[in-house]
């Protein structure tokens, strides 16, 4: 299990903006990376003003969050791609995903900001049902791309949000 910090480094992210969405054993992590973040984007991303969401785009899935006052984002998953391969079963009575959401700066790849949220049982089970079903299927990852970059083309990320 990898450890982040603020001030370390993450240098997937170095030179480029974007977002990645993965889950391991640890829980799910959604990181945004902004070209030279300001201090009012670190700043919403310390506060708790935030708000998950998640749907299935021919079978893709997509996570979608406001953060504080920002722009909504998203990220696409497919649990064929994760870091780990987990079975996807929530049995924790009461309790639901532990999600962190980390701001890097992509020009420095520097994390400028972690923030730990607690997702609800209804969501976490729901969502690992969706993952879970997609595990099932079989996958072809060229393939998957193509409908990703699809998905992009036509909706945009308010409409994703819509979905």
């Amino acid at each position: 299990m990898t450890h982040f910090e603020v001030g370390s480094k993450v240098d997937i992210f170095k030179g480029k903006e974007g977002t990645l969405f993965d889950i391991n054993e640890a829980g799910a992590v959604l990181f945004v990376a902004y070209d030279s973040p300001t201090k009012q984007e670190i700043m919403q991303f310390k506060q708790r003003k935030y708000e998950i969401r998640f749907t299935e785009i021919a079978g893709v899935i997509v996570i979608t969050a406001k953060i504080g006052s920002l722009n909504w984002v998203d990220a696409t998953f497919s649990p064929h791609l994760a870091s780990s391969d987990l079975d996807y079963q929530w049995s924790a009575a009461g309790m639901g995903l532990a999600f962190n959401v980390i701001l890097v700066d992509a020009r420095t790849g520097r994390i400028e900001a972690i923030h730990l949220l607690g997702l609800s049982e209804h969501f976490t089970r729901s969502f690992y049902d969706s993952i879970r079903k997609q595990k099932e299927q079989s996958f072809n990852k060229e393939r998957y791309m193509q409908v990703v970059r699809d998905i992009y083309k036509s909706c945009s990320t308010e409409m994703l949000v819509k979905k």
